[in-house]
């Protein structure tokens, strides 16, 4: 705040002369008394907590806006500099609007005049970041009465010529809300060509334009608002690119808009372009989880590119468990052309996690704490359009135990893979779990030769040749029925993801697929030249036979006429006992209240049930077998 301590004697001039190329113009010199008074920045008007302002507080500032050609109503826009530069730290380059009860404000505050403004008995606001001021209406603002302006609107000696910021759409901020700004090489869409600025029957008070900035790689638009009646409203829209001047302001329907001040301030430049864009070659190239510093946690971008792409409304969006979106804005990052971006978490180094620059030993070009990926988390990279560019990971699922989970590791995108990709392809991606360390294991900002598709040691997978042995429906006791499995080899074998299928046909299960009742066996283990027993009950079981089973399920209830498949993790065929197409009734492999069991020389599976390998007994004929049945056992006595 700058506190004044100097009295000035007022004095008033009152003359009509040309002012800023504006005719008859009241040129009222006002010198108030401000020994008393505080000025404040603009910056400190827009944080007063207060809407209302306290006594003996002024602002200094700058017109920026004319009423001349009839584009404003009842407003002036004031700026606190007649340049282009902040004006310090804590005093950006900032503009206010002033509502005042005259309709021609062009002729009492001209263009480029300096004005102190007594902000006592006024009051701000500050809604969509437009900073504007005006005399208390309860909860609202309103015009300051045109009686009551010279109270509260001082000019000065000084008018000065406007500089307009020059500035590209895509790097409009709010701090240049309400300020004189200048767009180059514009035009307009091509719907727009022909018609009057303004004053269409579609056109509600104001008729809304759209001007487009075009390069190769991006395209952005600013409307362009025109009074219906400015002077030029019926003036017809170019055929031609343009420079445009104006204030950039929000409207009454929350858009940010261009308004001009006269008609010369839009400048025709040359012939209409058009617009054809592309999207630039950025791809995400290595995604990290060093298992020693989780602190160190980054992403890296490349720009493929032979020029530098301002990331401007671009987004890297992470996805968590397969559903919950974490957006982190690229806004304010520029990509070297061949160079890269990093996106690093934002956690402070301890004694034991070090964060990125700290692992590194360099800055991330952004750090964010959404970028916490644990190894399981999807990304993708969206432009400013939000349309998605590159992807990686399945953004839907929980990458846990997929394919392309790199928790405590890295992912890098082979070096021949010089796109992006919106549809994610594994094949373009080497994943690392487990044990990489920061920095020896990583390569943030560089792409090196030897990072090509990685090839792990091919493992040879063979499926355990296990077999089914016995199959029982005991007459005395249908809760004892049971399956035996059997592994003939001399190694254990996990039996996660293997399932044994029981075929039970009925008048409506009358297909293979319908009369299928799989029993999972994945929380099971076969020992060496061990057995597993799948029982209905094992209770029962137990109490029939005096032995224990593996495991019981509801679905074991085979009544002597249903086939059985055992299927192993890779939903292959391995063995198999009966014809798992068609009933069992009165077939050959029938075992009503019997038992099958595989001959004891019968030591592969087979797909194909084979008679040849089974003493199969039904009810009929327990002459054949003394011992009847012989769970865990590979025998029979004749």
């Amino acid at each position: 705040m700058i506190k004044y301590a100097y009295f000035l004697i007022g004095i008033i001039l009152v003359s009509c002369i040309d002012d800023m190329d504006h005719n008859k113009i009241d040129t009222t010199i006002q010198t108030p008394d401000i020994s008393n008074k505080t000025e404040i920045t603009f910056q400190e008007l827009f944080d007063l907590h207060s809407d209302a302002i306290g006594k003996d507080t002024i602002v200094t500032g700058y017109v920026v806006s004319s009423d001349k050609e009839g584009n404003f109503y009842k407003e002036i826009y004031v700026q606190n500099t007649p340049g282009v530069s902040d004006l310090g730290t804590v005093n950006p380059r900032m503009g206010m609007r002033v509502r005042v009860g005259l309709t021609t404000t062009s002729t009492k505050y001209a263009k480029g005049r300096k004005i102190i403004v007594n902000l006592e008995g006024l009051k701000k606001t500050t809604s969509d970041d437009v900073l504007t001021i005006g005399q208390p209406s309860n909860t609202y603002i309103k015009d300051i009465i045109e009686f009551e302006l010279d109270a509260h609107i001082f000019k000065t000696e000084d008018l000065v010529t406007i500089e307009p910021k020059t500035v590209l759409i895509e790097n409009l901020a709010k701090k240049d809300l309400n300020t004189f700004i200048k767009i180059e090489d514009l035009h307009f869409v091509q719907t727009d060509i022909g018609l009057p600025y303004a004053g269409l029957p579609t056109d509600d008070y104001d008729g809304k334009r759209t001007l487009v900035y075009c390069e190769q790689f991006r395209k952005d638009e600013m409307i362009l608002e025109t009074s219906n009646f400015a002077d030029f409203a019926e003036k017809e829209i170019p055929n031609t690119q343009l420079n445009a001047t104006g204030i950039y302001t929000i409207n009454f329907d929350n858009e940010t808009v261009l308004v001009l001040n006269q008609f010369k301030d839009i400048e025709e430049n040359g012939t209409y372009i058009g617009c054809s864009t592309s999207n630039p070659t950025i791809l995400i190239t290595e995604i990290a989880d060093p298992k020693n510093a989780s602190f160190s946690r980054y992403v890296e971008l490349y720009n493929a590119e032979n020029t530098d792409i301002a990331l401007e409304g671009w987004q890297l969006n992470r996805f968590v468990n397969g559903g919950t979106e974490s957006i982190i804005s690229l806004n304010g990052l520029t990509i070297p052309a061949k160079g890269f971006v990093i996106i690093a978490n934002d956690e402070e180094s301890t004694e034991t996690n070090l964060n990125f620059e700290d692992s590194f030993g360099f800055t991330a070009d952004l750090v964010d704490s959404r970028l916490d990926g644990n190894g399981d988390d999807a990304y993708t990279l969206t432009n400013e359009t939000g349309t998605v560019v590159d992807v990686f990971g399945v953004t839907t699922e929980d990458g846990t135990d997929s394919n392309w989970e790199y928790e405590d590791g890295r992912v890098y995108r082979n070096i021949d893979v010089i796109q992006p990709n919106e549809v994610f392809t594994i094949e373009e991606w080497s994943v690392f779990k487990d044990n990489k360390n920061a920095p020896i294991d990583f390569s943030p900002k560089e792409r090196k030769e030897d990072e090509v598709a990685y090839v792990p040691d091919v493992v040879v997978t063979e499926t355990a040749p296990l077999l089914i042995t016995e199959v029982a429906d005991p007459k005395e006791e249908t809760k004892a029925r049971f399956v035996e499995i059997y592994n003939p080899t001399d190694n254990e074998v996990s039996l996660k993801d293997w399932t044994l299928i029981r075929y039970n046909y009925t008048s409506t299960k009358n297909t293979k697929e319908l009369a299928a009742l799989p029993i999972s066996l994945t929380e099971l283990t076969i020992l060496a030249k061990g057995f597993v027993i799948v029982t209905r009950d094992k209770a029962v079981f137990a109490s029939y036979f005096g032995a224990t089973a593996d495991i019981e399920a509801s679905n074991l209830d085979g009544n002597g006429d249903d086939a059985y498949e055992l299927i192993d993790p890779f939903d292959t065929l391995i063995d198999a006992y009966g014809d798992a197409n068609a009933d069992g009734s009165s077939s050959i492999w029938e075992y009503t209240d019997g038992i099958a069991i595989r001959k004891r020389e019968i030591d592969e599976p087979n797909s194909e049930s084979i008679e040849s390998e089974w003493e199969i007994v039904n009810g009929d004929m327990w002459s054949k077998l003394e011992f009847n049945y012989n769970p865990r056992k590979r025998w029979i006595e004749e």
